[in-house]
């Protein structure tokens, strides 16, 4: 069976369970109820902790260690908010527990869905459980593994039985979205998704930093705050005077710094702007297409590396209408380091870039929007049917084996 790259677990960011020297372990982490609250199942504590070491795992084999990472990316420490702007602030530490709480019950239902589905093991799926293992092996170290198993007190065999619920996720895909499968993508499906999810945008960036040539060479100047503001006051009335795409590309051509988006050759001193650059590929980290053109981007609205006042007001402006925002630089206290001007555009209209961001495919020729596609109807599916069950997790357990107590193998 072809396993395909999914998206189903929201890999949280783990740190390990203390040894239980002088305790006996748990076994149930959650009871797990239908609407008439009959009881359908239970969450083990050895589940809890599989999904926390082979988490664990993951980020110490792909980020150094846990620490390097959170700290780079998140909060110093795990008793710090995770997101200061939310509804209901919680703690980093309060967060993490709850992704993993959220991938067990997503793994319970997929479970449930292999039973109801009929759907067995046989030779291949074996076979891919092997391979799960062997990668382990290779990308995580033989060391590391053999002290996850150690911990959990499983031989190769009984750890390859907990491995079998990676595959049979893969397995219930193929079930639900291969071929003659009842949810099935379609094009006209990966399309539609492409068109509501994705935001296309051209922009002009001024910085307070710049570079110029003089006698052949590269020089860096820079600007105020205030002559920045100026400029982009400049460039917008320039606009505003015509407002079309075709001035706006003359204004990106005249005045944009931003050098990612604008493709040039120089021929005998002569520099050429090429307005028909378009590159559509699939960013593994967001798991979603991003697509330069010349002077603007196509990205998806929720899952992108743009910053967030970006993305914001790209998300706020009408279709055809500009806006500004400031770029500022945390490492140097919020410092403005520069500004945008955005002009919004209607994706639709643009049949080309459409088209080529259908185009952009995995290594089996598979369309990478339909992969998305398939795993935004999948989690959809897995919510709905998380949705019809209670989950009764043991609230001082969570607490006691929480994140916080957790420590590295």
């Amino acid at each position: 069976m072809k396993l395909k790259k999914i998206a189903v677990l929201v890999v949280a960011f783990i740190l390990m369970i203390t040894a239980f020297a002088g305790c006996a372990k748990p076994e149930t982490m959650a009871t797990v109820k239908d609407a008439d609250g009959n009881v359908v199942g239970t969450v083990s504590f050895d589940e809890y902790l599989f999904w926390a070491y082979y988490n664990y795992a993951y980020y110490d084999a792909y980020y150094e260690n846990y620490y390097y990472y959170f700290q780079t990316y998140f909060k110093d420490t795990l008793d710090d908010i995770y997101d200061p702007d939310a509804e209901e602030p919680i703690t980093v530490n309060q967060f993490l527990t709850d992704s993993l709480v959220g991938d067990l019950k997503q793994q319970f239902v997929i479970l449930k869905l292999f039973n109801e589905y009929g759907l067995t093991f046989g030779a291949d799926e074996i076979t891919d459980v092997a391979s799960y293992y062997n990668s382990m092996v290779s990308n995580y170290g033989e060391t590391t593994v053999k002290k996850i198993r150690a911990r959990l007190g499983m031989n190769e065999t009984q750890f390859k039985e907990m491995l079998r619920s990676l595959v049979k996720i893969s397995c219930v895909q193929e079930h639900l979205f291969g071929e003659g499968g009842s949810m099935a993508v379609t094009s006209e499906q990966a399309k539609a998704h492409l068109l509501e999810n994705y935001l296309q945008v051209k922009h002009i960036y001024i910085g307070t930093s710049y570079t110029v040539t003089e006698d052949e060479k590269k020089v860096t100047k820079t600007r105020t705050e205030q002559e920045v503001q100026e400029l982009v006051d400049k460039i917008k009335s320039e606009y505003e005077a015509n407002p079309t795409l075709e001035n706006f590309l003359s204004l990106v051509e005249k005045y944009s710094e931003d050098t990612g988006s604008i493709k040039t050759t120089t021929t005998d001193n002569v520099t050429t702007h090429d307005k028909t650059y378009c590159s559509a590929t699939y960013n593994s980290s967001f798991g979603a297409l991003s697509v330069t053109e010349y002077g603007g981007y196509v990205f998806d609205k929720e899952y992108n590396n743009f910053y967030s006042e970006f993305t914001d007001l790209a998300k706020e402006l009408k279709e055809n209408e500009i806006g500004t925002c400031k770029v500022t630089s945390q490492s140097t206290d919020n410092k403005v380091t520069g500004m945008h001007i955005i002009l919004k555009l209607d994706l639709a209209k643009s049949e080309s870039t459409v088209n080529k961001m259908m185009e952009v495919k995995d290594d089996y020729e598979t369309p990478y929007i339909n992969i998305i596609t398939e795993n935004k109807v999948f989690t959809d599916l897995l919510d709905a049917e998380i949705a019809k069950l209670t989950f009764e997790f043991d609230e001082a357990l969570l607490e006691k084996y929480s994140m916080k107590n957790l420590k590295s193998i």
